[in-house]
């Protein structure tokens, strides 16, 4: 970090030409670590900067940095006159630091050579050619500084740094967020894994879907969950006709959550996505995915979806951005029009819980969404999920119902001990509502049954909330909640 005391001190070595709202502006920069902060702690041997402001930055590298070599390339006359006049005043700044007005000049590539350097590109200096240059021709510890999203594509930029650089930092002029990024470490963007079972009828559509997808860098992985079908051998086949992009993981029946982890398990993408088999995706689904997602440097980027009819009928679900994250995935749990951060599920050991045969993705979505940084989402309705007829009434009314006790069991033995208050009210909300949905549809002949284990596990399992915040929350969400949450209470009181 740069303290303004040293800051004060260097003013006196600049040039007296430059003027005094000039100067206060790029003292600002530097105080506030505007281009971040790797530029000037990386420690690498050579300091580039390609385009100047005063020539604070100059003196900072010189005096606090200490590189082998700062290689100083400026196009523009007066600016690379004012550099003159620094060096000229301070003539011990001509040991390391080295002037140049293009980048064809040879003695900088020999001054570089081998060793590793770090570069700042003002918004000035800044053009595609000096990026791929710098990016192609020097081993870089870190690059840095600002452009114009109307003179280049961000992701263009991201890709660029993100095969060159170890770190990078980049201001997008008039956007609050920065670009920022490590060297790829993936070997593809996106992994899509597709669960296969019996879906014989669908997979071709699936897969061509996503084969054809407009990212390049894209994995699909289809696991054949040892279907009775010919699923697995048109998966194959698909694999065949796209080695590298289609890959097809045979195995033992065990599930969707066991395929589903089989194919986490073998994931190489940044970030990883879920398709069901029997559904299909907009072309550019994945690409504005991936794009929202290092826009933003989030853990999940989202988009919208649409149900797809057998009558030809689409109904559109927008993504609602005003949404909470965990008001949305109360509203709709839907895991398929997302892509994770590869990175958060290995770090905070999310997977499928495989001894859960239904609904297995909901306890998986709300650990994302719990454990998420940030959340980058897109307005489009990319996803097409299948569905039967318009009005079909396709509702589980059985004793398969009860699959929803192991799945918040499994929730709350994972992360209770890490819930604040928000977070725990959430979930008690999503409870309540998956609760009362499925005691209200479920058969008569179970409802008794499914009403003594919501006791049993809705009271229990709560370490902050006490019954009273319970009965507020429960008369905020409306009166059929309310009456519902009033008979359990008054079941366990009495």
């Amino acid at each position: 970090m740069i303290n303004r005391t040293q800051l004060n001190a260097y003013l006196n070595k600049l040039p007296s030409a430059i003027s005094h709202d000039e100067l206060a502006q790029h003292k600002h920069i530097i105080e506030r670590s505007f281009f971040g902060v790797d530029l000037f702690s990386c420690e690498s041997d050579v300091l580039a900067f390609v385009g100047t402001y005063t020539g604070l930055e100059i003196l900072v590298a010189f005096y606090n940095c200490k590189p082998r070599a700062i290689i100083v390339i400026e196009t523009n006359a007066s600016k690379f006159k004012r550099i003159q006049d620094l060096l000229n005043k301070n003539p011990e700044l001509k040991e390391r630091v080295y002037l140049f007005d293009n980048f064809s000049n040879s003695e900088i590539n020999e001054l570089i050579g081998e060793r590793h350097v770090s570069v700042r590109i003002s918004l000035p200096a800044f053009s595609r050619t000096a990026l791929e240059y710098v990016t192609a021709q020097w081993k870089l510890d870190h690059i840095c500084g600002e452009f114009n999203q109307y003179d280049i594509d961000p992701l263009i930029v991201y890709r660029q740094c993100a095969r060159a650089a170890d770190t990078f930092f980049w201001r997008i002029q008039d956007q609050h967020q920065p670009l920022t990024g490590s060297r790829q470490k993936y070997e593809y963007e996106v992994s899509v894994v597709v669960p296969a079972y019996n879906i014989s009828a669908y997979i071709d559509q699936c897969i061509e879907s996503l084969a054809n997808q407009s990212i390049e860098s894209l994995e699909i992985l289809v696991v054949d969950d040892g279907t009775p079908d010919d699923s697995g051998e048109k998966a194959d086949a698909w694999a065949a006709r796209y080695p590298g992009r289609v890959k097809v993981i045979h195995k033992a029946n065990g599930g969707c959550a066991t395929a589903r982890n089989a194919g986490v398990s073998q994931a190489k993408g940044q970030y990883i996505g879920f398709v069901d088999g029997d559904d299909w995706c907009d072309l550019q689904m994945y690409e504005d995915l991936f794009r929202a997602a290092v826009m933003k440097n989030a853990d999940i980027s989202q988009c919208g979806y649409k149900e797809a009819y057998e009558t030809g009928e689409i109904v559109k679900f927008p993504l609602d951005i005003n949404l909470s994250r965990l008001d949305l995935l109360r509203e709709r749990p839907t895991m398929w029009r997302r892509i994770y951060s590869a990175e958060m599920l290995k770090n905070k050991g999310i997977s499928f819980p495989e001894h859960i045969r239904r609904f297995d993705d909901l306890p998986f979505q709300f650990e994302t969404f719990l454990n998420a940084r940030i959340i980058a989402n897109i307005p489009f309705d990319y996803y097409y999920y299948r569905q039967g007829r318009l009005g079909q009434d396709i509702s589980v009314r059985d004793d398969r119902l009860y699959v929803h006790f192991p799945i918040f069991d499994w929730i709350y033995s994972r992360n209770s001990d890490t819930f604040n208050y928000d977070e725990e009210r959430k979930l008690f909300e999503l409870e309540l509502d998956v609760h009362f949905w499925a005691w209200s549809v479920i058969d008569e002949k179970f409802k008794d049954e499914y009403f003594k284990q919501v006791l049993a596990q809705i009271f229990v399992s709560k370490k902050i909330l006490s019954k009273f915040d319970m009965l507020v929350i429960a008369k905020n969400k409306g009166r059929e909640r309310f009456m519902f949450y009033l008979k359990l209470l008054k079941a366990k009181t009495f």
